[in-house]
């Protein structure tokens, strides 16, 4: 017998509560990124997100051109996918994945412009100033891209960031807030919500897993949830 086999029921039973935790209700995040592949496994993360927001509390999706059209793909409440990922902004970022280009489909950016309209806050990242379709380049398409692109950063609730440090500013400048702050660190989170109850589920884990050294965390944290009534409980995950 391994001594450690003595530990293995309440180990499984801190696993278990932590898992019953990650299925409750639906995710909530700060932001989503537009992608214009649907490629999630390519280990390129986000702009500025990846190395500067999700240390910060910060959190973030992706979604690509169909992710505007889904049956629950609306904005109601401040929040796009409201039943889904429940995004407080878009992120529209440039194909990472063929050269860099500001490139997007008419019907997404058609889509686009009626969420804009309806109040969804946009920041475009990098040069959206001559943006094109994707696929193959028609120069009437092109055009009608444009043109629907050029409308939708003239609105009030779009911002530009031609670089990462722009992100943050963009986004704070449309009254965007994450809902999780704190210092700069290793802490993650995940920010969940059934039947009235919010779940935030806080872990000290390495982004890089080959580079980074994990070491004890104490630090402040600041949570901000939708209902200013809620009674805060601290769950142990031990004992339960």
């Amino acid at each position: 017998r391994m001594p450690v086999w003595g530990h293995l029921n309440s180990a499984a039973e801190y696993l278990s509560r932590t898992q019953w935790v990650l299925r409750q209700g639906r995710p909530r995040y700060d932001v989503g990124f537009f992608r214009q592949k649907g490629w999630g496994q390519t280990g390129i993360g986000a702009p500025w997100a990846t190395n500067a927001g999700i240390p910060t509390g910060w959190t973030h999706g992706f979604l690509n051109d169909s992710g505007l059209f889904l049956e629950g793909s609306t904005f109601t409440g401040g929040r796009f996918a409201p039943d889904g990922g429940a995004y407080k902004a878009q992120v529209i970022d440039i194909d990472r994945f063929r050269g860099q280009e500001a490139t997007m489909s008419v019907r997404g950016a058609k889509r686009l412009l009626e969420l804009a309209k309806q109040g969804l806050p946009v920041v475009f990242f990098g040069d959206w100033s001559a943006p094109e379709s994707i696929g193959y380049r028609d120069q009437a398409v092109n055009a009608e891209v444009a043109a629907l692109v050029a409308e939708i950063r003239s609105l009030g609730n779009v911002r530009d960031a031609a670089g990462n440090d722009d992100i943050p500013v963009a986004l704070s400048a449309l009254g965007i807030r994450p809902t999780v702050s704190h210092d700069s660190s290793h802490l993650k989170h995940v920010h969940r919500v059934a039947d009235g109850v919010e779940y935030f589920y806080f872990v000290n884990a390495k982004h890089n897993f080959g580079k980074d050294r994990l070491e004890y965390l104490e630090q402040e944290v600041r949570m901000t949830v939708s209902d200013g009534g809620r009674i805060p409980y601290q769950l142990d995950a031990w004992t339960g």
